[in-house]
């Protein structure tokens, strides 16, 4: 006789085909993002190209950038000096005899005047006065209103700014392997410390986590008597009761160590105690010799004292 088949259990929606698709689908995701995770470690832990190609072209366009405010700097000077020389010399040029008065009495000293100037703040900048003027600058700055917590903070900032940008103009542009081999040791050194860093934070927090369980324990034994057992699954605590057996039934010839193992079981942990000696666990497990031997297994266990005479 033929029986027939039904489906009445199954899901109306549920499709064989459109799940095992949906699997396949999920795990090429999970392949793709894998290798996209290791390709991407291997192309910026593992190696430094990418670093070193990001600092060398940094370094190119700094190096075209600084070409060209240095060209434009240069010619502007040039540019000022050639006016400025073009304009002297024809002033000095001048030979008509109702401008001949004002060339030597204004003119020319004007220029003189300028170059000597010029001359003397170069000089002056370079000295010592220059600095005790500036702090006596400084100081009155900071007497006036807001001088101290505005004026004169915004002043000393901006200088240093101008220094450091002064620095970095007069400073070469520096060659793209000192820049390969600088980047390279710069993050080789950041990433063992990014590890080191880590390892620590791990391990301190594996230490912190394992002082926090072990005070749980110990409060849980003071205060509820029993250990950790008693919170298990009841799986879990299968295992546990399997790993006890059979350390308890490793000391065959041993009546002894067995009693005290039992024992300590009973003062130490309640749950477990109940599980394994008062539910007939280790009398079921144990065998005939046990039954016999082992009197403090059973439920109401009679203890005899044997004498042996010489």
């Amino acid at each position: 006789m033929k029986t027939r088949h039904t489906d009445h259990h199954r899901p109306k929606n549920f499709s064989p085909k459109k799940s095992g698709g949906r699997r396949g689908t999920l795990r090429r995701v999970q392949q793709v993002s894998k290798r996209a995770a290791l390709a991407s470690k291997r192309k910026i832990w593992d190696s430094n190209a990418a670093s070193i190609d990001a600092a060398l072209f940094a370094v190119d366009r700094w190096e075209t950038i600084y070409s060209s405010i240095r060209t434009l700097l240069i010619s502007s000077i040039q540019s000022a000096h050639s006016c400025y020389h073009t304009a002297k010399t024809g002033a000095g040029k001048i030979e008509h005899h109702l401008l001949v008065p004002v060339r030597d009495f204004i003119i020319l000293p004007t220029f003189n005047g300028a170059e000597r100037t010029a001359i003397g703040t170069v000089d002056f900048l370079k000295s010592d006065g220059a600095v005790r003027l500036a702090d006596n600058a400084l100081w009155i700055i900071k007497r006036i209103p807001l001088g101290e917590q505005l004026w004169a903070p915004a002043i000393v900032t901006s200088l240093d700014c101008w220094k450091q940008v002064w620095t970095v103009v007069l400073y070469p542009v520096p060659s793209r392997g000192m820049v390969a081999d600088v980047t390279d040791y710069a993050m080789t050194g950041t990433k063992w410390a990014i590890q080191t860093s880590c390892k620590s934070v791990y391990v301190y927090a594996k230490m912190v986590d394992a002082s926090i369980t072990r005070t749980l324990m110990h409060t849980q034994w003071r205060v509820l008597k029993s250990g950790p057992y008693a919170t298990l699954e009841l799986h879990h605590r299968q295992e546990v009761m399997d790993h006890v057996c059979e350390r308890y039934f490793s000391f065959c010839d041993d009546a002894i160590a067995r009693y005290e193992l039992a024992a300590h079981i009973k003062a130490q942990n309640r749950a477990l105690h109940v599980d394994l000696v008062q539910s007939g666990l280790l009398l079921e497990r144990g065998g005939v010799r046990i039954k016999e031997e082992d009197v403090w297994l059973h439920p109401n266990p009679v203890y005899r004292c044997s004498w042996t005479k010489k």
